[in-house]
């Protein structure tokens, strides 16, 4: 009997302990997010693109990209100079260049991966020719950057 009382007793107080309950902020604040191709999903990038030490979010929605600064806890959408042809999925910030600022690369299911070199702030020109990087139509549904021979450059 004890022992039953006492694991009823633990598992009312226990919930409350590891249940956890989110709220939808996004219209709040100000982010308006669509994707309309349910079977594949977008991507969506959580990283400090314009160096100010707070994280911002990039969002794939479909043809476009849409770009949001943290300004403290209140969010900005950008608009800036990226366009994508179709089912854009995986937005990666990365300094290709070894230049100190971050770059964006764009994976696509209907389109060539796209590499965008930030030439001034938040100002971004298409070099995915530039670099050799083939313009193949073939899906691709992610991505990832890394030094794998650890010289310092990716």
């Amino acid at each position: 009997m004890k022992l039953t009382l006492s694991i009823c007793i633990w598992a009312c107080c226990a919930q409350p302990l590891l249940s956890q309950t989110f709220l939808n902020a996004a219209t709040a604040v100000g982010i308006d997010v669509h994707v309309y191709d349910n079977l594949h999903g977008a991507g969506v990038s959580f990283v400090d693109f314009d160096q100010d030490g707070l994280d911002d979010l990039t969002f794939c929605e479909d043809s476009q990209i849409k770009f949001y600064r943290n300004n403290q806890g209140d969010v900005e959408e950008l608009v800036l100079s990226i366009e994508v042809s179709n089912n854009a999925n995986h937005p990666i910030w990365v300094d290709y260049d070894n230049d100190g600022d971050l770059d964006f690369f764009i994976s696509q299911m209907q389109g060539p991966n796209l590499l965008f070199e930030q030439t001034s702030a938040m100002v971004f020109e298409n070099v995915t020719s530039d670099v050799g990087l083939p313009l193949l139509m073939d899906p691709s549904f992610g991505c990832s950057w890394g030094d794998y021979d650890r010289d310092g450059d990716l």
